[in-house]
């Protein structure tokens, strides 16, 4: 489908999702493995509550966007980590959480990562993150989630 919307338009290129497209952008296994520890800092941090793991794992300015009970919520990862300190955590309350990283891509000093999370404070999510290397450690910029998926 996408491939009409393009044809007989000069300089767009319609890459088959089997075609690596990241071009000369080789990643080190050390990258892949720094990304991968962020998210696993942030299941950590969601787990048991704490929050000051979860803070390092942030940019100070990070946004986090999503739909959480059917309500938009547009802004900074503050009202999630009040959210933790409010209530019991997963660990502590032994709802059975757990965790799913459903993809990481990187691309420079980029990447994004998909978590998928069943019974975080009594919902379930899906999250897609996005991070910058800056310096020489990955930090989420930005985190975007919906509580559940609606028909």
């Amino acid at each position: 489908m996408l491939e009409a919307l393009f044809q007989g338009q000069k300089g767009y290129k319609i890459i088959d999702e089997k075609t690596h497209y990241w071009g000369n952008l080789v990643q080190s296994p050390d990258d892949y493995a720094s990304v991968r520890t962020v998210i696993e800092n942030y299941i950590e941090g969601s787990f048991t509550a704490d929050t000051a793991l979860l803070k390092s794992c942030f940019h100070p300015k990070a946004l986090m966007s999503g739909y959480y009970r059917g309500d938009m919520d547009v802004g900074s990862p503050q009202t999630f980590y009040d959210q933790l300190e409010a209530e019991p955590s997963s660990k502590s309350s032994g709802d059975g959480y757990q965790a799913e990283i459903s993809f990481i891509h990187i691309a420079g000093r980029m990447a994004s990562a998909g978590l998928v999370e069943t019974n975080l404070l009594g919902s379930d999510y899906v999250n897609h993150f996005h991070l910058l290397k800056i310096d020489d450690g990955w930090r989420i910029v930005s985190k975007i989630y919906v509580d559940s998926l609606e028909d």
